[in-house]
């Protein structure tokens, strides 16, 4: 059972890596960057001390990959505002 669950566990790190790649892609599809060295630094989320939530990680992460290029401002995925739980 235990190697199940860390099988599933989506590492703080790994998330903040994957979701500044993530951004990139979309931002080099849609806004028009010649490349990701463009935007390395742009996209940066960082952890806090506050309660992490890899299940919401995976779904940020998912989101930013299915999101179309927008007309207007970018509808980010609610997912990635609830990656962390300041409040409990």
């Amino acid at each position: 059972m235990i190697a199940l669950v860390l099988a599933c566990a989506y590492p703080e790190e790994e998330f903040v890596a994957d979701y500044d790649a993530a951004v990139c892609d979309w931002k080099t599809d849609c806004e028009d960057y010649q490349n990701e060295d463009e935007c390395v630094g742009e996209a940066s989320f960082s952890g806090t001390d506050c309660v992490y939530d890899s299940e919401g990680a995976k779904e940020c992460v998912a989101g930013i990959d299915q999101m179309p290029c927008p007309s207007g401002e970018p509808d980010w995925p609610v997912h990635c505002t609830a990656v962390w739980d300041c409040e409990g």
